[in-house]
């Protein structure tokens, strides 16, 4: 860097994190030593912190960072100081009331290699993830609870903040996650990356619990990669097997491909070595699940085999989650009445246990299989209650499943306008979370309300590229109502009586072919 470069200029050019350093330390006199003697004239408490904010780098912290990082008990004072040296920058208060501050970015380089020969940097780094863990922990605890996860292990309370202090910032534990999510990120990722697998692995398994469909799923799945190499590089087996699992079921949400589902076949094998029956049952009703999703015949014994080793874990919850899967099998593969008894299993666990978000998955459950089964009232009564308890719970991708089949079973029962218009909003919802399956089953449901509308042209108008687009993701069920659909309208276009012009049916496409097929 040049001595008579302006700063403005200078901080976009280190705007690149690979150049930073570099640009700094290539002889930016008049900055460096302007920075040097900023920071040489802080006391001592405030130096301590510029330099530990360092280790995270140029994004906004809430002030219990600064606490967690320096072991200070009162951090008010040190603030107020950086922030009157222009050494810290005031962004304004998060939605829990918490100031949050920002390095400028290049503060953030400056302070990261006075972090560096800091030779507490490495146990204030820890503390803060613990801190932000201890957080993290408090806040998933208050989401809506789920049977389809094994349950997350007590962590020790961190020592930078009190009970009461991590029961306030995590009163609303959606808006604690969502304020954090870049902090909770970068958490996983540097843990990772430092070896401490246990660590990256406890931030992860509470962080996508519900930010996986806010953060991009290349980077979740890079992050659940990270976390599992840590974790086995830690010696930890049984942890790497869950790490694995939550791996592969990011990769299932966008296509099911037969090497994802063998390394399912290969966790069930690895929680069944380590002694973990509740993860063994939920990897199996999965399998079992996305088997069935893809037409596979062994299905329905994975799905057996799924409620019997549950029950024998004695967990109600893995219980519930499997006998909710093997109900939905026996449903769509001819045994409606057998799977009625264990919907209704699952739904009495649901309610003697208070699970709302449960309630909602057997509700699904039952109007998906009394749909195919041509149990219309039960399809609609089922469907309704769903759609009621969707304003209790806060889950985004339930919320999109549990609207597109709402839409289907309104077209079913003559209410066509408005299955359209419910499919096409879970649709919208699919998209925006990067749910593959979810979006090709939407689409058909809107396909089949357009003909049943008499719109065929609409219909073709949303099949054509989601044929081509949701083909190959795994979904056989949908694919088929989607080609049935497309059918169904290309040969009502292609009727002069009942459609446009014989004109535009002799320019219909045929049914949009594999992603390379000719047709």
């Amino acid at each position: 860097a040049r001595r008579s470069l302006p700063l403005a200029t200078l901080a976009a050019r280190l705007a690149d994190e690979r150049r930073r350093l570099d640009e700094l330390a290539a002889g930016d006199l008049e900055v460096r030593a302007s920075l040097a003697l900023s920071y040489e004239a802080l006391p001592p408490d405030a130096a301590l912190a510029f330099r530990r904010l360092g280790l995270l780098g140029a994004s906004d912290v809430a002030s219990w960072v600064v606490r967690a990082l320096t072991g200070l008990d009162d951090v008010e004072p040190v603030v107020e100081r950086l922030v009157e040296a222009n050494l810290l920058e005031e962004v304004g208060r998060d939605a829990t009331g918490e100031p949050r501050y920002r390095l400028h970015d290049i503060l953030a380089v400056y302070a990261a290699e006075l972090a560096a020969a800091d030779e507490g940097g490495t146990a204030a780094l820890r503390d803060y993830l613990a801190a932000l863990t201890a957080l993290a922990d408090a806040a998933c605890r208050r989401l809506t609870v789920t049977v389809d996860e094994v349950p997350l292990d007590r962590v020790e309370p961190s020592d930078a903040l009190t009970p009461r202090e991590v029961a306030r910032l995590t009163a609303d534990g959606v808006k604690w996650l969502l304020i954090e999510q870049v902090q909770l990120e970068r958490a996983i990722e540097t843990a990772s990356r430092r070896g401490w697998g246990v660590v990256a692995t406890d931030l992860f398994l509470r962080t996508m619990r519900y930010l996986d469909v806010y953060i991009p799923h290349d980077r979740v799945v890079e992050l659940a990669g990270l976390a599992r190499d840590a974790v086995r590089a830690d010696g930890e087996a049984a942890l790497a097997w869950r790490m694995e699992y939550h791996r592969a079921l990011q990769l299932l949400k966008r296509s099911i491909e037969d090497d994802v589902l063998r390394v399912l076949e290969e966790c069930v094998d690895g929680y069944h070595r380590h002694g973990d029956p509740v993860g063994e049952a939920l990897a199996l009703a999965t399998l079992a699940h996305y088997r069935h999703m893809q037409g596979r015949e062994p299905a329905l014994d994975l799905g057996r085999r799924a409620v019997a080793v549950a029950r024998r874990s004695g967990s109600r919850t893995a219980y519930c989650s499997a006998v909710r899967e093997l109900a939905l099998l026996l449903g769509e593969s001819g045994h409606y009445e057998e799977s009625l008894a264990y919907f209704d299993e699952a739904l009495a666990i649901c309610r003697d246990l208070g699970l709302t978000l449960p309630e909602v998955q057997v509700h699904y459950g039952v109007a998906r299989c009394a749909l195919d089964n041509d149990d219309l009232d039960r399809a609609v009564a089922a469907a309704a209650r769903a759609m009621e308890l969707l304003d209790l719970i806060d889950d985004p991708r339930g919320a999109g499943y549990v609207t597109s089949l709402a839409g289907r079973v309104a077209v079913a029962a003559g209410d066509h306008a408005e299955g359209v218009r419910l499919a096409a909003g879970a649709y919208r919802q699919f998209v925006e979370i990067g749910e593959a399956i979810g979006a090709a089953n939407a689409v058909a449901s809107m396909a089949e309300g357009y003909l049943a509308l008499d719109r065929p042209e609409d219909a073709v108008r949303v099949l054509e590229p989601a044929l081509r687009e949701y083909r190959d993701v795994g979904a056989a069920r949908a694919v088929e109502r989607m080609e049935a659909a497309f059918d169904r309208a290309a040969e009502a276009i292609a009727r002069p009586a009942d459609g446009p012009s014989a004109s535009w049916g002799m320019h219909m496409q045929a049914r949009p072919g594999r992603r390379g097929d000719d047709g």
